[in-house]
C-alpha cells in the first residue's frame, strides 16, 4: 500500500483522503516493497502490489471511504482472484492500518 506523494494531482487527492499512511516506509523496514502497479494495455488494475518477505504478493486497490471500484476495476479484481491472487480493496486510513497490522503484525 505504497502511498508515496509524488506531487502529481492524482496522488494529492489520495493523500487528502487519508491514504497518506507511511505504509511504504513500514514495508521497507521489514524488507518489503509496495510498487505502483501500471500495466499498459490493461486499464483498471489495482493501484499497488505489496511484496513482503516470505509471503505471496498482495494486490491493493485504494478507495475513499464509501467509494467502490469502477466496473473495469471489478473485472480486473475478479480476474486476479480467479488466478488465485490475494486482492484487497481498502477504504481510507483505518482499513490501510488494519491491512498493515494483518500483514506485518510485529512491525505496525
Amino acid at each position: 500500500v505504497c502511498v508515496v506523494y509524488t506531487g502529481r494531482k492524482n496522488d494529492q487527492k489520495r493523500n487528502r483522503t487519508g491514504r497518506g499512511e507511511d505504509s511504504a516506509g513500514r514495508s521497507k523496514k521489514v524488507g518489503g516493497r509496495a510498487y505502483k502497479f501500471v500495466s499498459p494495455g490493461n486499464s483498471g488494475v489495482p493501484d499497488r502490489i505489496v511484496i513482503l518477505p516470505d509471503r505471496p504478493p498482495v494486490f491493493v486497490e485504494l478507495k475513499r471511504p464509501g467509494e467502490e471500484p469502477r466496473k473495469l476495476q471489478k473485472v480486473q479484481i475478479r480476474i486476479l482472484r480467479r488466478l488465485g491472487q490475494d486482492v484487497r480493496v481498502l477504504h481510507g486510513t483505518e482499513e490501510v492500518k488494519a491491512f498493515l497490522k494483518e500483514v506485518m503484525p510485529n512491525d505496525v
